[in-house]
């Protein structure tokens, strides 16, 4: 499982098969950090919902722009 409920209350526990190079150890770190602001709720269906996309639905092409633009980084010129 990825994490267990303390009474009504979701605490993560990511287990790794393999110990984790220094790249995915920070790319673990920021999962963590942003799984910390998701609070399941038990009583509640699961449900899918795209952020990024203000009417919800996904598309590889709107993941890519976005992750385009998440990476993108400004040139300076010498």
């Amino acid at each position: 499982t990825m994490g267990t409920w303390d009474f009504n209350n979701w605490s993560w526990k990511l287990a790794w098969t393999e110990p984790l190079i220094e790249t995915e150890k920070a790319a673990a770190a920021e999962l963590s950090f942003l799984l910390e602001q998701v609070q399941p709720c038990r009583d509640n269906a699961d449900r899918r919902r795209w952020i990024p996309n203000t009417a919800g639905s996904f598309s590889v092409q709107f993941a890519y722009a976005v992750l385009q633009n998440r990476f993108n980084l400004v040139e300076i010129e010498p």
